[in-house]
């Protein structure tokens, strides 16, 4: 987006909210927690921040406007990427996979290696964003899955590439390690991939 407006027209932010839908079409909030984080990301940004921030106080959810807005997308981008891609390698919620004799570490790796790829991309994570965030993926008993998993089971398209490749890229462009998160990749592109093709068959036959 910088590059087709520039940079001072793009603003960023993050909202941190679960839900899922249930069997009937509602959508359930796993968490009660929400949260809207905003920022400026140039000198000419920074009074409709300021009134954002303002206009989303009044709302039901926390809004944050944070001075360090890249460094907040590259906290999110850790573990959003390791939410879809444990969620969808394991096919399961995180409750369950944390459930498993190896499940905490086995999200712990991913999680560490996405922290490695922000450190060495220059936005290295902070221990108290580290603990919240695994506070929340290693979570008993939790039903949090990514929407990445639920579209792919519903044989909808998913934005693994945005998510999941684009991690990959900045690893292997940093030189971070990145094993989970291929193993990761790879599984969800391979089953993208069959789903398209059985796609392709069904419209040719009609």
């Amino acid at each position: 987006m910088d590059r087709l407006f520039g940079k001072e027209r793009v603003m960023a932010g993050a909202a941190y909210v679960s839900t899922t839908l249930t069997a009937d079409g509602s959508v359930q909030q796993l968490r009660d927690d929400p949260s809207f984080l905003f920022g400026a990301r140039h000198e000419s940004q920074k009074n409709i921040a300021a009134n954002l921030h303002k206009l989303c106080s009044t709302s039901a959810f926390e809004s944050i406007l944070s001075l360090q807005i890249e460094q907040a997308l590259w906290d999110k981008w850790a573990v959003l990427a390791t939410l879809a891609g444990m969620t969808t390698l394991m096919r399961a919620s995180m409750g369950r996979i944390t459930d498993c004799r190896f499940g905490m570490e086995a999200t712990t790796t991913m999680y560490d290696e996405c922290c490695g790829v922000a450190q060495k991309s220059g936005y290295p994570i902070s221990v108290d964003v580290k603990d919240r965030a695994l506070s929340i993926l290693l979570e008993k008993g939790s039903k949090l899955t990514a929407s990445m998993l639920r579209d792919l089971d519903l044989n909808q398209k998913t934005e693994y590439e945005h998510i999941l490749g684009s991690m990959v890229d900045y690893a292997k462009s940093v030189g971070a390690p990145c094993t989970s998160l291929i193993l990761s990749y790879t599984q969800i592109h391979s089953r993208s991939r069959k789903k398209l093709k059985k796609k392709q068959r069904m419209n040719l036959m009609y």
